[in-house]
């Protein structure tokens, strides 16, 4: 061995064209070696940055915490759920205004039934999920769409109800909705947190409508008084469980950082430069594990926007410009990790609030509407319901502004742009509340709080 430096360089002096071959070979091997070695450490210090903020970014337990249903009662949750998608498309027709809700009933009295007897004999519904090797990979399947139209048969079942005075049916079958929202948020993934939003949307449709047609009157004042627990009550779930939906997302990047070959398949090889990259995965392992590390410092930026109570606006144009100029510049490049980041986090934060400004107007809302059943009629303020009727008066998360009430004759902006008057009371956020800013039941206009509008025709 003390001899070896002499005797390499003698060799090379001998055979200069072959030692340069050697040479020449080596430096990319080489390059690519300390290319692969700069990559682990970049995701290493990503990973490391972001735990020392609090926030985690690697989950082991996802093993220990999933808990999917028995095969047969996830077949049968398939089978329905396709049988409901399949309905919806049937009776709610490409530009048609809404569902046909009494020729579904009608055509698929067998299917509601079994659908209902389904959800009634499992309370619980654990998802099933794709696991390879010791990472956790999410893998997108097609119950988040079943629930959604499920979600939103059911919704136009309940609107054919109230219509048919059918009162007690309706309120039975709302509470069932209640279950497709839950197992969604007892999921782990920020996909399924963002579709039991969308389900908790079209659930609060319900009462915000009943409202405006005046037949939440013939709800009685416990049941009243139940939905608006429940509502304070899952407000607070899906604040809870937004940390853990967006650590999944954090994990994702992680996982596919230190396990690149997860998502080989994934990449299409439908152009050449996607072949490329499936034909010389080996060469493209650091690119992933770069890509995984900039994918989390992306989500290390817009953390703390999407968790933020205060400066709605501010934080909607920061995530709004997160998404620009560190996302859609990269996504269409050599990334096949950073495309699959969420690019409207700016609307989706909106989306957030919007939900929970939508839960503080419907529980003014249930409450001003118990004190008129109480009274005779409504009340002045909403602090005059405060302590009897709500703990506190509720604020709008956009301004930290508490609600405002109204009644007496009033206008409402409907849907289509009209107008129509009305008697009754209206729970609003401030300012001039005949605006066409404040919406309609069922939107709101820029970013503003909805409206509860009650008719007061049939209040007793």
């Amino acid at each position: 061995m003390k001899n070896f430096p002499a005797a390499l360089k003698q060799f090379c002096r001998r055979n200069p064209a072959l030692t340069g071959s050697v040479i020449f070979c080596l430096i990319p091997v080489l390059a690519w070696v300390a290319f692969d070695a700069y990559s682990r450490i970049r995701l290493a210090s990503a990973i490391q940055r972001i735990e020392r903020e609090g926030i985690s970014c690697r989950l082991p337990d996802f093993r220990e915490r999933y808990a999917p249903s028995p095969e047969a009662v996830l077949a049968e949750f398939t089978r329905l759920g396709e049988a409901m998608q399949t309905a919806e498309s049937k009776y709610s027709p490409p530009g048609t205004p809404e569902q046909d809700s009494a020729a579904l009933v009608a055509g698929e009295a067998a299917l509601l039934k079994e659908a209902d007897a389904f959800l009634d004999r499992n309370p619980r519904i654990g998802f099933a999920r794709m696991f390879e090797g010791e990472a956790a990979f999410l893998q997108q399947l097609p119950e988040l769409f079943f629930c959604l139209a499920w979600t939103r048969v059911n919704a136009g079942r309940i609107r054919l109800l109230r219509k048919e005075g059918q009162t007690e049916e309706a309120a039975r079958l709302f509470d069932l909705t209640a279950r497709l929202r839950d197992d969604l948020l007892e999921d782990f993934s920020f996909s399924s947190w963002l579709f039991a939003m969308r389900i908790e949307n079209i659930r609060l449709d319900i009462l915000y409508n009943s409202a405006a047609e005046g037949t939440v009157a013939d709800f009685s004042p416990e049941r009243l008084k139940r939905w608006e627990v429940a509502s304070a009550e899952t407000e607070e779930r899906f604040r809870r469980r937004l940390l853990p939906a967006f650590e999944y997302e954090l994990t994702f990047f992680t996982e596919i950082g230190m396990n690149p070959d997860l998502i080989r398949e994934s990449v299409p090889d439908t152009s050449l430069r996607q072949k490329v990259i499936r034909w010389c995965w080996p060469l493209f392992r650091p690119v992933v594990r770069l890509d995984a590390a900039y994918g989390l410092e992306v989500y290390r930026r817009i953390y703390p926007r999407v968790t933020a109570e205060k400066e709605i606006a501010k934080n909607r144009a920061e995530l709004q410009d997160i998404a620009t100029k560190l996302i859609d510049d990269r996504k269409n490049r050599w990334h096949p990790v950073i495309s699959q980041l969420k690019c409207s986090w700016g609307e989706i934060f909106l989306g957030v609030q919007l939900m929970y400004a939508r839960q503080r107007t419907l529980r003014a809302g249930l409450a001003a509407e118990r004190f008129l059943r109480d009274h005779g009629h409504p009340p002045a303020t909403l602090e005059e319901l405060v302590p009897e009727y709500l703990p506190e008066v509720p604020r709008n998360p956009f301004t930290g502004d508490p609600l405002k009430l109204e009644s007496g004759r009033l206008v409402r902006l409907l849907p289509d742009g009209t107008t129509e008057t009305f008697n009754g009371f209206r729970v609003y956020d401030g300012g001039d509340p005949a605006a066409a800013t404040f919406g309609s039941t069922r939107t709101n206009r820029r970013g503003d709080l909805p409206v509860w509008s009650r008719r007061g025709e049939k209040a007793k």
